[in-house]
Order: structure tokens, then C-alpha cells, then sequence
């Protein structure tokens, strides 16, 4: 049975303070600057002081996290006298943020039961308040991340895309929020559904976050379907994905990528999309490769970004822990459109175009948070693309790590593309693969890395196949580790392993 608080969820007052900001003055609710030079009334911290000292349950910081708000102090604060006045407000709503510092948060009776099943089993949750609908507000829990310590000790409140954060995003000690209305993209509301990671996953004192990008192999390996449907615009040229033409190579590939990746110490593990298949996802694939990584001495990494499977009509990343258990599945939100240069031509000559059959899409956003690593998000190749599915991963959810895999000749869109995270202090690993080239010349590359740091060459760092398109035996792996420093220079480089 889930925690019930006593008393009032904290995380609910939070976001009804918030809520009530916004109602009481708009423009100062959005606009930083504003707060920041607007002259405030001089006792206005003595005045907050006092309402705080008048209410028990702040009195004690873990009381305040295991039993909440009784409902007799939360009426004192919205009968207090300077409950209209946005100054007094926000400086209560910043002391009380104060009074619930993260790590005793995820120790928490109530986080466990978000997070947990009867059976200890992780799962997700959409947020820590209960009143989102009530307040257009969603409450998270904000972990450190691996670019934090660039943040200058003499600002505290300074961090990657200051400028870019709406609300009162900074006076929150340990968490942040997103507005209910600022979670839409192309007309529709998402839901966005969270997953904690242990920290021991990625040990402490960590140097370097190392990140395993496997192409698989060159080979023709899709099975796809052209065909011509009726659609609420007339007839639409589809395609969908019959299976793979050659699943042991792929599995095989997988799996040699997976335990090289861990012989080198790899913590994620990123595969392209669409040539995933039911036995891949399945749990037999990741006990054979366990085993054979355990054989090794080695361990499997903290993250796995399995290839997308493509079925029923939608494209779905399954993402693991080191356990083998689903931290989430991601489904592809935008269908690609594929051109058909090889021998069918429209009536003008022009090259003809299918796009991807995916239906009944749920809408819903997946991100896995990791303690002083980050926050991840999955946008599967097109996803990536589409510039307001992008910005609210960015803006709005404030994502650390975008992985995204690909199966796509159209490197360059990817390329331009990677750069804009950059502002938001948010790194992209885009996974490709050779598949996508079998008929061509060895790409120039398959799979990039960009991140808030000067590179040598640019803002973004390639990986460029150096086998020369010899992909060596069904069982080889074929890796390219990706090294990010965890200091202050967070420096990205990378080498390309395979047989």
C-alpha cells in the first residue's frame, strides 16, 4: 500500500505557493530581472521570519518530510496577513524550500512508495505533489549533475541556462517544477513519468562517465513494408518494419558490444533504432549477456539503451538498468518520412516518399534520473528533430543527457541540430548505424557527441568508423567509448574499438 501522509504533502504547499505567486503578479512571476531590481519593503525577511517561527512542523526538517503540513498551520499561512503580497510569498515559499533538503527526500517513507513496488521492484511516478491538476503545477526532485561543479561558488545561484529558466525556478533549494500548460508539443499534452537510479551504480568519486556507442554492423538488416492506406488528408504512402532479415547477427552484435563495453568499464550503452526485436527485449538476451560479462570479471553497465523495437505499429525503446529490469519503455512521438531514391518516381519524377506508420502514440515523456550524473531523456532519431519536442525536453524538464538513436542517411540534420543543447548545458550522444549506409560508401560517421565545453574541432565530436567498413565476425564488437570528465572542464573524447 502506497504512503499516505498525516498530514498535508509538503510537495503540494510547494506548488500551491508557486501557483499563488503566479496569480498575484505575473510579470515579476516570469521576469528574473524584475525581482531581482524591483525594491523590495526592508522588513520583509523579519516579517516571513516570524510566520515561520509561529508554525511547529518547520521547526523539524524530518517531521516536516515523513508528516507534512497539519492542516491548522497550512490555514495560518493562507490567512496571513501578507498572503497578498508576491514579495512575502516568495520569501516564505524559498524558507520553506530550504526545510526539505534532497537526501533526506529520497529517504523518505513517501518518495520510497513512489518509487517502489510491494515487491521492492522500481517503477516510476509522474511527480511528488498531488495537486498538479489543481495548481497547473508539477513538482521534481532536482539532483546534482555531473556539470554542476562549474558553477562558481561565489553564485550559488548561477546555472547552465540561468537566462533561459521561467518562474521562480531559483528559489527552490531542491527541487523544480514545470507548469502543466508548458507540457504541450504539436497540440497535445505529454505526461512525463520518472525513474531514480542508485547512486552506487556509478561510483562515487567517479572521474569520467563512459558512454558505449554501437553502430551493430553494415549489413542490410531491415525488412520493410511500402504501402498505401487511406488517411483523413486522402491515400498516404506508408511504410512499417516486417521484422529483421537477419536477427542472430544483430543479436550476437549486441551482445559482443555489451560485454566489451563492460570489460571497459562502460556506464551506458547505446544501440541504434529499429533493429530491436522481441527476443532482444527480452529477458533470456540480457541473462545470456550477463553471464557472459560476469565470465569476465566485468559488470553490466548502469544504463542499456536496447535497439528500438519496432512492432504493432510503434517504434518503443526499452531501456534497462543493471539488473535487466525496465526503467521505462520510450515510444517514438514523430514518424520519420523516407524517400525512395532507388526506382520508384511520382508523376513528376520526383523521388517517392513513405512515412512511418506509427499509431496510437502515447504521449508520454520518459527521464531517468541519476544522482550526480543527470537527468536523461530519450528522443528517438525524428523526435530529436522536431524543435518543440526538443525545447520542452530542454527548457521545461531541464535534461542533462539527450540519447538519441537513429537508423537515418540524413546525417547532417543531426549535426546541425546537436549544437542547440548546448545553451541549456545539456549533452547529446546520437547513436547511428552503418546499416543505414550497406549499399554506400563507409559513412563518415555514425554517431556524434556534443556538450557544454569548448572541443577541439568545434562543438561537436564524431565518430567516425575507423574499421573502414570491415565490421570483422558476427561475434565482434564494435564500440565507440565515449569519455565525458566530471570536473570542472568536462571534457568529451572518444576511441573506436572493434575486432
Amino acid at each position: 500500500m502506497a504512503f499516505q501522509y498525516k498530514n498535508i504533502n509538503p510537495f503540494n504547499v510547494e506548488a500551491e505557493l508557486i501557483g499563488r505567486l503566479k496569480s498575484l503578479d505575473r510579470e515579476r512571476f516570469y521576469n528574473v530581472e524584475q525581482r531581482r531590481t524591483t525594491c523590495d519593503p526592508p522588513d520583509v525577511e523579519q516579517q516571513t521570519q516570524r510566520l515561520f517561527e509561529t508554525l511547529p512542523c518547520l521547526r523539524d526538517t524530518a517531521r516536516l518530510i515523513v508528516f507534512g503540513v497539519p492542516a491548522e498551520e497550512m490555514e495560518l499561512i493562507r490567512s496571513w496577513e501578507h498572503f497578498d503580497s508576491f514579495v512575502h510569498v516568495l520569501c516564505f515559499l524559498r524558507l520553506f524550500s530550504r526545510q526539505m533538503p534532497l537526501a533526506q527526500v529520497l529517504r523518505s517513507p513517501y518518495f520510497y512508495s513512489l518509487t517502489h513496488a510491494q515487491d521492492g521492484r522500481t517503477v516510476e511516478f509522474d511527480q511528488l505533489n498531488t495537486n498538479a491538476e489543481e495548481t497547473g503545477v508539477a513538482v521534481y526532485p532536482k539532483i546534482r549533475t555531473i556539470h554542476d561543479p562549474l558553477e562558481p561558488a561565489a553564485e550559488e545561484e548561477k546555472h547552465w541556462a540561468a537566462d533561459r529558466v521561467r518562474g521562480v525556478q531559483s528559489e527552490l533549494a531542491d527541487t523544480y517544477y514545470v507548469e502543466l500548460d508548458d507540457l504541450r508539443c504539436a497540440g497535445k499534452r505529454y505526461r512525463v513519468r520518472h525513474s531514480f537510479l542508485s547512486r552506487h551504480i556509478f561510483p562515487e568519486g567517479k572521474k569520467r562517465l563512459k558512454i558505449a556507442v554501437c553502430p551493430v554492423g553494415r549489413a542490410d538488416l531491415l525488412a520493410p513494408e511500402r504501402y498505401a492506406c487511406d488517411g483523413p488528408a486522402g491515400k498516404q504512402r506508408l511504410f512499417r518494419i516486417n521484422g529483421l532479415k537477419d536477427e542472430a547477427y544483430i543479436h550476437d552484435r549486441c551482445a559482443a558490444a555489451i560485454v566489451r563495453a563492460a570489460e571497459e568499464g562502460a556506464d551506458i550503452v547505446i544501440f541504434p533504432e529499429m533493429l530491436g526485436s522481441e527476443r532482444l527485449v527480452g529477458p533470456a538476451f540480457y541473462e545470456e549477456t550477463a553471464r557472459a560479462v560476469k565470465e569476465r570479471g566485468g559488470s553490466m553497465p548502469g544504463l542499456i539503451l536496447l535497439p528500438t523495437w519496432w512492432h504493432d505499429n510503434k517504434n518503443a525503446l526499452f531501456v534497462l538498468d543493471a539488473a535487466g529490469r525496465w526503467l521505462c519503455v520510450q515510444e517514438k512521438q514523430f514518424p520519420f518520412v523516407y524517400t525512395n531514391d532507388k526506382t520508384e518516381k511520382n508523376k513528376d519524377g520526383d523521388d517517392l516518399a513513405y512515412c512511418e506508420d506509427l499509431r496510437e502514440i502515447d504521449r508520454t515523456i520518459h527521464m531517468v534520473h541519476i544522482p550526480d550524473v543527470g537527468r536523461f531523456a530519450f528522443p528517438i532519431c525524428r523526435d530529436f528533430l522536431e524543435t518543440d519536442y526538443a525545447f520542452l525536453m530542454l527548457q521545461q524538464l531541464r535534461a542533462t543527457f539527450l540519447l538519441c538513436p537513429s537508423y537515418t542517411l540524413h546525417k547532417k540534420q543531426f549535426d546541425l541540430t546537436a549544437p542547440g543543447a548546448i545553451p541549456y548545458g545539456c549533452y547529446v550522444l546520437w547513436c547511428n548505424t552503418c546499416a543505414a549506409f550497406y549499399d554506400e560508401a563507409v559513412p563518415a560517421y555514425v554517431g556524434l557527441a556534443s556538450g557544454p565545453q569548448e572541443l577541439p574541432a568545434g562543438p561537436v565530436d564524431y565518430m567516425r568508423p575507423e574499421c573502414g567498413g570491415r565490421c570483422g565476425q558476427q561475434q565482434d564488437a564494435c564500440i565507440f567509448l565515449v569519455e565525458i570528465s566530471m570536473d570542472h572542464s568536462a571534457v568529451i573524447t572518444h576511441r573506436h574499438i572493434y575486432a
